[in-house]
């Protein structure tokens, strides 16, 4: 097998003396875990060998250890490699050389307390960390200290505040980043049809490469143009941008961009209202409708603690621009209060009909006791929909019109 010449130019840097945390981003299918594979039976049992190397490597879940691990077992067979044992147990599996060297798989979703110190730690999809595994992340770097390791990265950019706080580590002198993204704005629109943007985050794209195809591309472009639904999915994933793949869009960016006006249209007749309540992590949300003139209005709200930009940072969006424009709001504390927020939304619609909304059936019982309380007779529907329950029949009927 061939090297790319990306993945070569990434290890020739990873691997310079003084360095300590290596990142390389590219989107999905371009042969990182494949090359980190070819690193770690190199250092195992190739021309980087040194006897008694410990590697620890830690991924996501115990599927996306076992497939670092496979890749590992089928270029090691494929090439014939001696003294090398792959293990199943520990589960996910470890590898052992015959002078001592070891590499343990470990997940995120089971108990990773390795107590031994690694010479080198790899840790696959950091991009999708959450703010929960920086425990384990911490753990990982520790078990460095006593044998002045390394740790390497390997991942699509994601959304995670590990891997952002990586990137701006990057002008260190003892950290190596490659990136392999489009140069986008972050919350800009993305055509998802150009092939500049593809290649920027496909260094395989290349036909020269050819490890990903550009078939693959051109069918998945299509295809997700028409179910905006996996828009966020294919943007981080296969565009590599900082997106969470799981984050499932009613509408794109682009569809709704094109709904907005300079000048907002009367808000005159009745008025229908949607509303949601956040937590410390997600914002409290009001969306208001007047369909005799096509108005909308939306309201995002959050505590102050995180400030905005830190928040903003975090979850890829622009709340300190929304703040600006009088779209958002925000509360003392970290959790937005339903009351205050509610009272607001309610001084807003002053003189306005509301005949019918709508509410998070989750905290149904908390918006019955403040309408209540503040005697306003909204005509307010709750029921429970989503996964489970209607299939998204709502959203679906939504994203046909």
């Amino acid at each position: 097998m061939v090297m790319p010449w990306y993945i070569r130019d990434f290890l020739a840097d990873a691997l310079a003396s003084g360095i300590t945390e290596v990142l390389i981003s590219t989107a999905r299918k371009n042969s990182k875990t494949a090359g980190i594979a070819m690193l770690v039976n190199g250092i195992l049992a190739g021309p980087l060998r040194k006897p008694g190397t410990r590697i620890g490597a830690v991924s996501l879940t115990r599927e996306k250890s076992g497939e670092l691990l496979g890749q590992c077992k089928a270029i090691a067979e494929a090439s014939d490699l001696q003294g090398v044992e792959f293990m199943r147990t520990p589960s996910p599996g470890m590898i052992r050389t015959l002078d001592g060297s070891t590499a343990e798989f470990l997940s995120a979703d089971k108990n990773s307390g390795a107590a031994s110190g690694f010479d080198l730690v790899l840790v696959d999809e950091l991009g999708l960390f959450t703010e929960r595994d920086r425990e384990l992340v911490a753990g990982m770097r520790s078990r460095m200290s006593a044998r002045g390791g390394r740790l390497i990265a390997l991942s699509i950019r994601g959304a995670s505040p590990l891997l952002e706080e990586l990137l701006d580590r990057a002008d260190l002198p003892t950290c190596v980043v490659h990136l392999y993204a489009p140069d986008v704005v972050q919350g800009g629109d993305v055509d998802i049809h150009d092939r500049e943007i593809w290649a920027a985050g496909n260094p395989g794209l290349d036909p020269a490469i050819g490890i990903k195809q550009m078939s693959y591309m051109i069918a998945e472009a299509m295809r997700v143009e028409k179910t905006p639904s996996d828009l966020a999915s294919f943007m981080a994933y296969d565009l590599n941008l900082p997106q969470s793949p799981s984050r499932e869009m009613i509408f794109a960016p682009a569809d709704l961009r094109q709904c907005y006006v300079d000048v907002l249209p009367e808000r005159r007749g009745p008025a229908y209202l949607g509303f949601d309540f956040g937590g410390a992590t997600s914002g409290a949300a009001a969306f208001r409708v007047w369909p005799a003139t096509g108005a909308c209005q939306g309201w995002l709200a959050f505590g102050d603690n995180p400030d905005l930009i830190t928040r903003g940072r975090r979850d890829g969006a622009r709340y300190d621009l929304m703040h600006q424009r009088g779209e958002l709001r925000t509360y003392l504390g970290r959790v937005t209060p339903v009351d205050q927020f509610m009272a607001d939304v309610a001084a807003d619609l002053a003189g306005v009909k509301v005949v019918a909304g709508a509410c998070d059936s989750y905290k149904d019982a908390e918006a019955q006791d403040f309408l209540e309380r503040a005697g306003l007779h909204w005509p307010v529907k709750f029921r429970r929909v989503g996964a489970g329950k209607d299939g998204g029949a709502d959203v679906r009927a939504l994203q046909c019109l």
